[in-house]
């Protein structure tokens, strides 16, 4: 844990900060959270992967969450108890209202809201803060492509009684209801349950059947499957607990990257819960062919991985088929690991890395390993020299262009796998339709001072700059900054203009579409935000599939953050005409 110091946190009127003439102290946690990365040209391709992001507490129960450079979120305590947020977009866009009571001051009901929008969600609480009657909540990971609400009753604080889960499939109208199950009296799972695989969405459609015995598997458990060809769920997979809720006998389990471009199996034992013996991992291409195996190896009776073993890539899917190739000892990979890639179905797997890791398991010596978005449309590999697990020296991102591999960006690692100094390095989404680079300098794994964003079309042309702005000494934004769009690609280069104060944005905020090669603005939205970077008074936003193709603005007002209410809708491209005006 560290300490982070900041004379000016926030401006003197900001409410939040109670001790804005001393000097602050506030503790920093790093964390990890899953953040889900699509491609924008595919609408299928959806990457869940960890990323880390910074809490800042202090002694006044304020939490702010931190992320690239800015807050992306604040809240008091009793607010960051309500739930605990599990992926990137719950932390950027999920916030909780509290209605108080006029008479003792106790929480009564809490509602909720996404991107500024009020759900449909909440319930009310005791006077001792226990939740009671009927609540609507969200799914553990909900997020744009999985808006799934459970609903049902407690009873002082506890679950009881029938369960309900209802969900949308992307933009589809309706509503679809799955009854889930039952609690007992004590909050317990009981009888016939059907729960939901964390990754649910359109092209995850996967669910869970069998019984609960007070919150423990029991008996046969089904896994089922529904691809977006079909309207019927089929079963995929599923084994036997015991008594105690443990896995025991054959079980036929999905990838964790399961979905309808990864359909991916495993196959073998438990025995007490842990996996014994030969496991082979299966794929098929879709769901009218057969299984093939593709890897897999063996567990020892301790359910530990040793020997020879064939691994998958953690978001292996059909355009990112890459596999880990090498030896286990006790758990621990050792010695010489290979790493294959296979470009098309029918294509042979070729060695595009790997490396050698010590008898600790921990990487040594020269690697060349895969940048975290590594996929068909982005081969992108990792060149440099590892120290017992750290990275150290100078590192190259080297970028597959027209079958050779060329050296795009680099920089030096410092102690403790830190990047210091002069920094080329690749923007979040960087592949072949969002080839961004980002350049400036790091001081003890904080960026500092000015960075600068880089476009271009194809590798083969230069660079041009399209954004950027400077950090301060704690690696916060801050001053005039342009700022890429999350989506930002080919076809939707949007930008962001405005004033960053100590990672809070502040002040009026211009939104603008690159429009074509020669890189002219064209401004299509924007608004204000008050000394806490919350959206206040009239804006104007793009819809979520906004681009060059589809300009769909809306003009809406917002109060402390709150979307109060949209006033219009209006597609802006050039020669189309099309208002929508809302009450």
């Amino acid at each position: 844990m560290q300490e982070y110091n900041n004379d000016n946190l926030y401006h003197s009127q900001s409410q939040i900060c109670l001790m804005t003439e001393k000097k602050q102290k506030w503790n920093i946690h790093h964390k990890y959270v899953m953040e889900i990365f699509k491609n924008q040209t595919e609408d299928y391709v959806y990457d869940f992967r960890q990323v880390c992001y910074l809490i800042l507490s202090n002694d006044v129960g304020i939490f702010k969450y931190a992320y690239n450079g800015q807050f992306i979120r604040i809240d008091k305590q009793m607010e960051s108890n309500q739930v605990i947020l599990k992926n990137l977009q719950q932390l950027k866009n999920l916030t909780w209202k509290r209605i108080v009571g006029s008479k003792n001051k106790k929480l009564e009901f809490l509602v909720a809201y996404w991107k500024g929008k009020k759900l449909n969600i909440g319930g009310y609480y005791t006077e001792d803060g226990l939740k009671n009657g009927i609540w609507r909540e969200i799914s553990e990971n909900y997020w744009d492509q999985q808006k799934m609400i459970n609903i049902g009753n407690y009873n002082q604080g506890k679950k009881f009684g029938k369960w309900n889960t209802k969900y949308k499939i992307q933009n589809d109208i309706q509503n679809i209801t799955i009854e889930g199950g039952h609690y007992n009296q004590n909050g317990l799972k009981t009888g016939k349950w059907i729960d939901f695989n964390n990754n649910f969405f359109k092209f995850c459609q996967v669910h869970y059947q069998g019984e609960y015995n007070k919150n423990k598997k029991q008996g046969i458990w089904n896994i089922l499957f529904q691809c977006n060809q079909s309207n019927m769920y089929k079963i995929n997979g599923g084994g036997m607990y015991d008594e105690n809720g443990q896995k025991k006998g054959k079980w036929i389990e999905i990838f964790d990257n399961f979905h309808n471009y990864c359909q991916v199996i495993e196959i073998g034992q438990y025995i007490e819960g842990k996996k014994i013996g030969k496991w082979i991992i299966l794929e098929r291409f879709r769901s009218d062919l057969d299984f093939q195996i593709i890897g897999g190896g063996i567990y020892d009776f301790d359910g530990i991985k040793n020997g020879y073993w064939i691994d998958l890539k953690e978001n292996y899917w059909q355009d990112n088929k890459v596999l880990y190739i090498g030896f286990y000892k006790e758990g621990k990979k050792y010695g010489k690991w290979n790493i294959k890639f296979q470009l098309e179905v029918n294509y042979s797997y070729v060695s595009i890395g790997g490396g050698h890791y010590n008898e600790r398991g921990l990487k040594q010596g020269k690697w060349i390993d895969l940048h975290e978005n590594f996929y068909k449309e982005c081969q992108v590999l990792l060149v440099g020299e590892y120290k017992d697990g750290v990275k150290i020296g100078c590192w190259e991102f080297q970028y597959e262009i027209w079958t050779d591999f060329h050296i795009i960006g680099c920089g030096i690692y410092f102690e403790n796998n830190l990047k210091h100094g002069k920094w080329i390095d690749l923007h979040e989404n960087f592949y072949s339709n969002c080839l961004v680079v980002q350049a400036g300098e790091y001081q003890q794994g904080k960026r500092q001072g000015c960075w600068e964003s880089f476009h271009t079309y194809s590798p083969k042309i230069e660079y041009k700059k399209i954004g950027g702005g400077d950090y301060d000494q704690n690696g916060m934004k801050n001053g005039q900054w342009i700022d890429l769009h999350d989506k930002f690609w080919r076809h939707c280069q949007v930008l962001y203009t405005g004033l960053f104060f100590a990672g809070t944005k502040q002040g009026k905020w211009i939104t603008s579409l690159r429009s074509d090669i020669q890189g002219t603005l064209k401004q299509v939205g924007g608004g204000n935000y008050n000394e806490k970077g919350q959206k206040i008074g009239e804006w104007i936003e793009i819809t979520e599939q906004f681009q060059e193709c589809e300009q769909e603005i809306i003009k809406c007002k917002y109060d402390q953050g709150i979307k109060l209410r949209k006033i219009s809708r209006q597609n802006i491209c050039e020669n189309y005409y099309n208002n929508i005006f809302f009450d």
